[in-house]
Order: structure tokens, then C-alpha cells, then sequence
């Protein structure tokens, strides 16, 4: 059994609240994380900063991943692996646009950011299968940048020889959107297949950091999808409030797995 996690941890940006900054919720962050041990974890929005300070605090991981811009905030998705559990054999990020090879914003599908996915190929160390890992983050205001992104996704899987593929990230997109369909033609979403789950549907409080949840105004937007090669035994949304505060607006996605 092996275990894997989605977590957009909202990036370091100034809050109205002290408590949301950054150095607070790293340390709470960290405490979630070594509650579930996931075994592969995909991250979004996440800073230079960020990064190396989860670097210096999670141990067991290693971590790969490229900047989606050479702006002085840009973001990583990156993906985290345990690193007793798994060896890096190969890794590559490319951007959701027309030239995958290109640092670049997909203008002609009206992105207001750039988008990437990084992905990585991981030995599992106790008897060498080969996992293809994938960590994505969707554009929020383009539904055409999300289709098309999809397709570019879709394609890449396609041309891949392994046959155990994790997909992961936030889509900024529901159910009903057409990216979601397009992603579900090769790959299957764990959580409406899980055996045994826990906690809501919903991932997403919207926008910033909301500590008394609404429900029903709260979205599903980040999701894990495997390839028909892995079986999900037990699926999670993670809703772990520590000290009296959940350390990001999204709840991470999590999912014990066999194959």
C-alpha cells in the first residue's frame, strides 16, 4: 500500500490576519503532513520561500519541480516523494500553452497566468515499479485555457509507456466542467470510486483563509486521478484545523492506494 496527496497550500502573499501569514502556517503545515505521511505529494502555489522552507522542514521528502516564470514571485507545482520509498529516475516540467518547451503565458487561450505540469518517473524501491507522477495547476479564469490544458495533458499521458500514472492538482474547475471529462477519458477520479471515504466532497473555501467553514459555499476543485493500473483502497479530505486554523483555503485530497 502506498499513499498519495494534493495540497494547494495558498502561496506567502500579505493576509488581513497575522495568523494566515506564512510563518505560521508552515509549522501547522508540516504537522498535517506528518500526520498522513503521504508517500507522494503534489503542492500548489507554492513560492521560492515556501519551498525551501518546506524543504528545511520535511526531511523525508525530496522535491522536484521548475518556476512556471522567472517573475519574483513565481510559483511551483511541486512534487514531493518520499524518499526512502522512491528514487527519482527522470523529471521535466512543461507549460500549458501551444509551445510546451516554452516559458511562456498561453495568450491564445486567454490565460491570466502561467500554468504548468511537472512530472516525474519514481522507482518504488522494494520491487522497482515505475510510477509516472504528474502535478498540475489549471488556470483560474480561462475555462478555454482549462480545456485545452486538458487536451495537452491527455496527449502527454498518451505517449507514455508506463502504466502506473497519478494525476493530480488543482483544476479550478468542478465536476461539470469540460476539462474534467477530457482528463477522465484516460485516467479515472479516486474519490467517486473510493471504497471507504472520509470527510466533505468540497476542497475549496474560495478565496482566502475562512476558519468558520460555510459548506455550501465552499467548491471542488482539486482532485487525484489514476490510471486503471492502481486501485484506491481509502480516499480523504483532509480537514485537520490545528491550533484553531486550517493552514491553507484549500483542504488537501488524500489516497491510500495498491498496484
Amino acid at each position: 500500500m502506498n499513499s498519495v496527496m494534493t495540497y494547494n497550500i495558498k502561496n506567502d502573499s500579505p493576509t488581513p490576519e497575522k495568523k494566515d501569514l506564512w510563518e505560521y502556517r508552515l509549522p501547522k503545515m508540516v504537522q498535517l503532513l506528518n500526520r498522513h505521511q503521504p508517500e507522494l505529494l503534489g503542492l500548489q502555489e507554492v513560492t521560492a520561500e515556501q519551498l525551501e522552507g518546506l524543504k528545511k522542514a520535511c526531511l523525508d521528502y525530496h522535491f522536484i519541480g521548475s518556476p512556471r516564470s522567472d517573475e519574483k514571485k513565481s510559483e511551483f507545482n511541486p512534487i514531493a516523494y518520499a524518499h526512502k520509498i522512491f528514487e527519482l529516475i527522470k523529471t521535466d516540467t512543461f507549460w500549458l500553452s501551444e509551445t510546451p518547451n516554452e516559458m511562456r503565458k498561453a495568450d491564445e487561450w486567454q490565460a491570466d497566468c502561467y500554468r504548468i505540469a511537472t512530472w516525474g518517473i519514481l522507482e518504488r524501491k522494494v520491487d522497482r515499479r515505475s510510477f509516472l507522477v504528474i502535478n498540475t495547476h489549471f488556470d483560474h479564469m480561462s475555462e478555454r485555457a482549462r480545456v485545452e490544458s486538458a487536451k495537452l495533458l491527455n496527449q502527454f499521458i498518451k505517449e507514455q509507456t508506463l502504466s502506473n500514472i497519478i494525476l493530480m492538482g488543482d483544476l479550478n474547475a468542478d465536476t461539470k466542467e469540460a476539462c474534467y471529462s477530457i482528463l477522465s477519458e484516460n485516467l479515472y477520479d479516486v474519490m467517486p470510486v473510493s471504497p471507504y471515504h472520509v470527510g466533505p466532497n468540497k476542497t475549496c473555501t474560495g478565496v482566502d483563509f475562512k476558519h468558520d467553514i460555510q459548506w455550501d459555499t465552499m467548491m471542488q476543485i482539486d482532485y487525484i486521478f489514476f490510471s486503471s493500473a492502481l486501485n484506491v483502497l481509502r480516499t480523504e479530505v483532509v480537514t485537520d484545523k490545528i491550533g484553531g486554523q486550517y493552514p491553507s483555503d484549500h483542504f488537501p485530497v488524500f489516497c491510500e492506494f495498491s498496484g
